[in-house]
């Protein structure tokens, strides 16, 4: 087998909600299609990453049938992801290109509730920190005018 030939294609969703699994699939091919040479299939560690601006999330896919596999990771994060999925055994590595995925708050658009709480979960420190320096700025202006 020419290990040059192989192929790994990822199928990703354009978009995703946070904190809900997302399901990836692979397929591993060459030029004659799938691969089914069982025990090429058995010496390959198929895994994925979904990188954002907050970090790395490292997921396995398992095989579902000759060249197939699935795997899930659950985003953390609100904003853009890029999966990668790689296929390594001891003869040979190949990564598929990058795949992008937008994750959002919700994939619904009516349940502003859960978009509110989603919001403020994620920009906490930022509403805390704002907070503390408009009571520091009210603080200063309530002694300055007693004085």
């Amino acid at each position: 087998m020419n290990y040059y030939s192989i192929i790994v294609k990822e199928t990703v969703p354009e978009k995703a909600a946070l904190n809900k699994q997302v399901e990836i699939e692979a397929e591993l091919s060459d030029n004659n299609g799938l691969i089914k040479d069982p025990e090429l299939l058995a010496s390959i560690k198929m895994t994925g990453v979904a990188s954002s601006e907050k970090g790395d999330i490292s997921f396995e896919l398992e095989r579902i049938g000759n060249g197939k596999y699935k795997g899930s990771f659950v985003p953390a994060n609100v904003g853009d992801y890029e999966v990668v999925v790689k296929a390594q055994s001891d003869r040979f590595g190949k990564e598929s290109t990058i795949s992008k995925i937008e994750v959002l708050t919700t994939l619904e658009d009516g349940d502003i509730t859960e978009q509110i709480f989603a919001f403020l979960r994620d920009n906490l420190m930022y509403i805390l920190i704002g907070a503390g320096v408009l009571v520091v700025v009210v603080v200063i202006i309530v002694v300055v005018k007693n004085k």
